[in-house]
């Protein structure tokens, strides 16, 4: 609800083009992703659903020291438990992306980036039954901005180079433990590319760091 709330009123506003707007929470399938973009998001945080593919089993001992695999500890004996690989992350979001794919083609579409804001591609689902049907979603499906709009916001958001150069820079530098790491001014932090990532993936999970 918030949103589509916020996406709306920035539309409104005639300030979407200068947002972006990024969602977190329950995203855990291709299908999330998409109905998350049609209510106006322009990123997406998948969190939960890559600490279990990396062996998270959800015990809620992160604070305790405790972890019984190993994801969340400073203990020697049990971070010997980890299992994790940054292939098995890669494959979780391989899959993700195949599935968003497959949704949009149904869709007649080609990218995501084409579906944000669309909200009349959704619709509310009865129920058949009064007590679950008695919640009004339709203001939160309200469009609007128009296809200008969106194709003008295509065009306005920043390509992401400052993050690849970011990153780069931060790959090559001569310890992950500096306490000082490079900075950016970039407004967007996103669309890194797969080989970096699994690079920085590589660095931590193999330098035995926490």
């Amino acid at each position: 609800m918030g949103l589509s709330e916020v996406h709306q009123v920035l539309s409104m506003n005639d300030l979407r083009n200068k947002v972006v707007l990024r969602t977190d929470g329950g995203l855990k399938t291709g299908r999330d992703v998409v109905m998350a973009a049609m209510l106006g998001a322009d990123e997406y945080g998948i969190g939960t659903s890559s600490l279990i593919a990396m062996g998270c089993i959800m015990v809620r001992q992160c604070h305790s020291n405790t972890c019984p695999v190993g994801v969340c500890t400073q203990r020697d004996d049990l971070r010997a438990k980890f299992e994790g690989t940054p292939e098995k992350v890669v494959q979780l979001f391989t899959h993700l992306a195949e599935e968003v794919r497959e949704i949009l083609a149904s869709l007649g579409f080609t990218t995501l980036q084409q579906v944000i804001g669309r909200t009349d591609l959704l619709t509310q689902v009865s129920r058949g039954d009064a007590a679950l049907d008695d919640l009004d979603l339709n203001p939160i499906l309200v469009r609007a901005d128009s296809e200008d709009e969106l194709v003008s916001r295509a065009v306005a958001v920043p390509a992401p180079k400052c993050r690849i150069r970011l990153m780069r820079k931060w790959l090559l530098m001569p310890s992950l433990r500096s306490k000082t790491a490079p900075r950016c001014n970039c407004l967007t932090m996103s669309k890194t590319p797969s080989v970096l990532l699994v690079q920085g993936c590589r660095r931590i999970l193999f330098a035995g760091l926490a």
